[in-house]
């Protein structure tokens, strides 16, 4: 799992989960008093199958104080049922909910997520091929009630995308020694806001 990837994971999970104790705790006095504070909910779940197949995937929601928050982050991997046919991916997202005021509310949601697949050997052209893509999206909300029957929402989007194809030789005599590089291609991909 890239160094990065576990950051952006270990950073927003400390962060919620430190708003969550603060919140859950800071204001109680006693026993009872805790008995009251609503409790964040989450699962940890994974499972492994054929050919090394791994998915893991953790989740917590819940309320911190008056700000509603969803995080997620998972890894998906496999050696790939046929050889030279791999995948694994690792994603992340989060969603909070923030009411500045009765009638304003605010949302924010950011996800990440970045897939590697192994496409095969490909013999015939003693090459190698894989893809990659990385993708990071940002969305972000105003609603306010401006009068009864007056309302006023305001969106901002961002989505960021960047992918590759790795094709490397195999080294069966054509295209020269195992490993080498054979070609690359990246491609910036998208990057949209609105």
């Amino acid at each position: 799992m890239p160094s990065y990837f576990l950051k952006i994971g270990t950073f927003l999970f400390s962060f919620v989960l430190s708003i969550v104790y603060l919140c859950h705790t800071g204001g109680a006095q006693s026993e009872e008093e805790m008995k009251t504070i609503p409790r964040p909910t989450g699962s940890i779940r994974g499972s492994y199958g054929e050919k090394d197949t791994q998915d893991y995937r953790a989740e917590v929601s819940g309320t911190a104080g008056p700000v509603g928050y969803y995080v997620f982050a998972g890894r998906q991997d496999s050696h790939g049922l046929r050889s030279s046919r791999y995948f694994d991916s690792h994603s992340l997202y989060s969603k909070f909910h923030i009411p500045i005021s009765r009638d304003v509310d605010v949302g924010v949601s950011i996800g990440y997520s970045e897939p590697h697949i192994g496409l095969g050997d490909f013999p015939s052209g003693d090459i190698t091929a894989a893809g990659a893509s990385r993708t990071f999206f940002t969305a972000a909300s105003l609603d306010a009630s401006l009068t009864r029957e007056l309302g006023l929402n305001v969106s901002f989007h961002r989505y960021k995308q960047k992918s590759a194809l790795m094709n490397d030789v195999l080294g069966l005599g054509l295209s020269g020694p195992p490993g080498e590089l054979y070609l690359d291609t990246y491609r910036r991909g998208s990057d949209q806001a609105n």
